[in-house]
């Protein structure tokens, strides 16, 4: 079985199940949850990393991520499919066809180590909520797949943002 599919698999396995070990609470309150919106996606030259830029409350919430992390967020952002479901294509259909949804992705915790960590928040047809634990980069591929809102929290937005550009960035595909 592929490494993707094994992964997905597994990430429905635990949502099905009531006390699943990927799911956890926020790092954050409720009340401190800002609205984010993709603003930027940009590969670093000459490294296996790329750039994703959050806005949130007028400042940027710069993130690195891997290649391919980056090109997943790209996709969804574009609304393009493989020819072949890859990962968040996959886990997205998944959820759905055993009726959940992701509704919500919030970034909620920037650790001693300088590492985001984000949680999916889905819901199913009949309301019920799960949380699982995710990287921000595939938390964000699979909200923008889903039509998930993004939000971060003030405390990461406080640590890690910087002050606005007065001009937009160029978003690379």
């Amino acid at each position: 079985m592929p490494a993707p599919l094994a992964r997905c698999l597994l990430a429905l396995c635990l949502l099905l199940t009531a006390d699943a070990t990927g799911a956890r609470e926020l790092h954050a309150s409720e009340d401190s949850l800002l609205a984010a919106e993709l603003i930027g996606v940009e590969a670093l030259p000459g490294t296996d990393l790329a750039l994703i830029v959050l806005g949130v409350a007028g400042r940027q919430l710069p993130m690195f991520t891997g290649l391919s992390e980056a090109s997943a967020i790209l996709r969804a952002r574009d609304g393009l499919y493989p020819d072949r479901p890859q990962t968040h294509e996959l886990l997205d259909s998944s959820l759905r066809e055993a009726g959940w949804r992701a509704q919500r992705v919030m970034v909620d915790l920037l650790d001693e180590e300088g590492n985001f960590h984000a949680v999916i928040e889905l819901v199913d047809e009949g309301g019920r909520k799960r949380r699982l634990d995710s990287r921000p980069s595939d938390a964000i591929a699979l909200a923008l797949r889903a039509g998930a809102r993004l939000y971060v929290a003030r405390d990461v937005l406080d640590s890690a943002a910087e002050e606005a550009a007065p001009a937009a960035p160029q978003i690379s595909t």
